[in-house]
């Protein structure tokens, strides 16, 4: 009973296969994206954007000559860099040192004011894995 319910439920995947045309293929390239600093927020300023490694894989199924199906994977790397004088707050600091604070140093770091100015230089990375499925629609107006 189960194998035939298996066969079953595997020959229209088969036969749709089989009567379209299917397309596999492999992009990459660069990642530049368009983070920019803004505001007059001090924490946010001196962003620029990195470059990062973007690519995937994609199947393409047509379904007729106007239709198609693709499915891929792909991976884009995005972030930002900041280099130089750099606002950071007082209490990631002290959130940093953790609760074995002795009693002076935390009365001190108590009295500093709310940010605080060092040279720094960082990156902000981010990793993105997405799968993206789309049904494209469109018409091959032949040779100019």
């Amino acid at each position: 009973m189960y194998k035939k319910i298996i066969l079953a439920s595997g020959l229209p995947g088969v036969s749709l296969c089989s009567s379209s045309q299917v397309s596999i293929g492999i992009r990459g390239g660069l990642s530049i994206p368009g983070i920019v600093a803004g505001g007059d927020n001090p924490l946010s300023k001196g962003y620029s954007s990195r470059l990062a490694e973007a690519g995937g894989l994609f199947a393409e199924w047509g379904m007729s000559p106007a239709l198609s199906l693709r499915l891929g994977v792909e991976y884009s790397g995005q972030g930002g860099k900041r280099s130089g004088v750099q606002a950071m707050k007082t209490s990631s600091l002290t959130a940093s040192l953790g609760a074995d604070v002795p009693p002076q140093l935390a009365a001190t770091l108590g009295s500093l004011p709310e940010l605080l100015y060092a040279d720094v230089k960082s990156t902000t990375e981010f990793h993105h894995l997405m799968v993206p499925l789309s049904l494209q629609a469109g018409r091959d107006f032949g040779k100019g």
